[in-house]
C-alpha cells in the first residue's frame, strides 16, 4: 500500500473489521469465549434468583408479626442486594472470559496458536485484578443507574454523559490488566492517557462493527417475517427459535470481533509490533495524530 496516500478513517476502520474478521477465522475457537460466559452468566443467574426468592420468602416470614409499614421494606431488601449481587457477578463472568480472548488474540498477533485452556490458564494468575476491577465497573454501572431512574431527564442526561465517559476513559483497562503487570489505579491512568493520545477515534472501528452485526441481524429476521406471513404455527415457532439462535450467535462474533479491535489498537497505541497482515497505516488513519 502506497504510503504517502491518506486514508479516510471510515474505510480504515472498514479494513480494520475486515482484519479482524480474517483474524477470528483463524481462530474461531476464540467464540467459545462468550459461549461459556453466557452459559456460565445463566447459570448464575438461576442460582442468584433461587437464592433470593428464598431469602424474599424467609423475610416474610421474619416479618409475619413486625408492623404492617415495615414489612414491605424489608421483605423488598433481599431483592434489592440480589440485583446487586447479579449485577456484578454478571459483570466478572463477562470480563473474565473477554480477558480470555484478549490473552488468546495477543498470543496470536505474537505469532502463536495458544488453545482456550492455555488462555485461562495464563490469566490465572491475574484473576484478582481482574475480578476487582470488574467488581468496580459494576459498582459504577449500579450508582448512574440509580441516579437514572431515581432522577428527571437532567439526572438522566447527567448520568448518561458521565457513563459515556467512563467507557471511553476506561477502554483499554482490561487489556492493561491482562497484558501488563499493573494494578486497577496504574492501569486506568495508562487507558486515559492512550485514550488522549488516540484521541477517541478508535470507536470508529467498534461503530463499524456494530452497523455489520446490524445488518447481519437484520437478515436473521427474513425467515421470521416470512413464516408469520405464511400463518403456519408451526413455521412461525420454528423461525422464531432459529432468529433466537441466531441473534445470540450474531451477538457473540460480534464481542468476539471488539474485542479483538480492541487488542490490536492497543498494541499500537502501545508502540507494540503487529504482524506484518496488519498494516500499520490503517491504524493511524484510524486516530487523528497518526504516526
Amino acid at each position: 500500500m502506497n504510503t504517502n496516500k491518506k486514508i479516510g478513517r471510515w474505510k480504515a476502520s472498514r479494513i480494520l473489521l475486515s482484519k479482524s474478521w480474517e483474524i477470528f477465522r483463524n481462530q474461531k475457537n476464540l467464540l467459545m469465549f462468550p459461549l461459556w460466559s453466557f452459559l456460565t452468566s445463566l447459570v448464575a443467574l438461576v442460582v442468584i434468583g433461587l437464592l433470593t426468592l428464598i431469602a424474599t420468602i424467609g423475610t416474610g416470614f421474619l416479618t409475619t408479626f413486625s408492623e404492617i409499614a415495615n414489612l414491605e421494606s424489608v421483605s423488598n431488601f433481599p431483592l434489592f442486594i440480589g440485583g446487586i449481587i447479579t449485577a456484578i457477578v454478571l459483570q466478572m463472568i463477562a470480563t473474565y472470559f473477554n480477558a480470555g480472548i484478549i490473552q488468546s488474540t495477543n498470543e496470536y498477533l505474537s505469532g502463536k496458536m495458544p488453545s482456550n485452556k492455555e488462555s485461562l490458564n495464563a490469566i490465572k494468575r491475574k484473576q484478582g485484578v481482574i475480578f476487582g476491577w470488574a467488581a468496580i465497573n459494576a459498582s459504577i454501572g449500579i450508582i448512574l443507574r440509580q441516579i437514572s431512574e431515581r432522577s428527571r431527564l437532567l439526572g438522566r442526561l447527567v448520568s448518561t454523559l458521565i457513563g459515556a465517559a467512563w467507557s471511553i476513559a476506561t477502554y483499554f483497562i482490561l487489556p492493561i490488566l491482562v497484558l501488563e503487570d499493573s494494578g486497577i489505579k496504574s492501569s486506568a491512568k495508562k487507558s486515559t492517557q492512550l485514550i488522549h493520545k488516540t484521541w477517541g477515534e478508535a470507536f470508529l472501528a467498534n461503530i463499524g462493527v456494530g452497523l455489520a452485526m446490524i445488518g447481519f441481524a437484520l437478515l436473521g429476521f427474513i425467515p421470521f417475517i416470512l413464516a408469520i406471513i405464511s400463518g403456519n404455527g408451526i413455521l412461525i415457532t420454528t423461525a422464531g427459535i432459529f432468529l433466537f439462535l441466531y441473534m445470540t450467535f450474531v451477538s457473540l462474533v460480534s464481542s468476539v470481533l471488539n474485542t479483538i479491535i480492541k487488542v490490536i489498537l492497543y498494541r499500537y497505541a502501545s508502540d507494540m509490533l503487529l504482524p506484518e497482515a496488519i498494516d500499520t497505516q490503517v491504524i493511524g488513519s484510524i486516530f487523528k495524530n497518526n504516526k
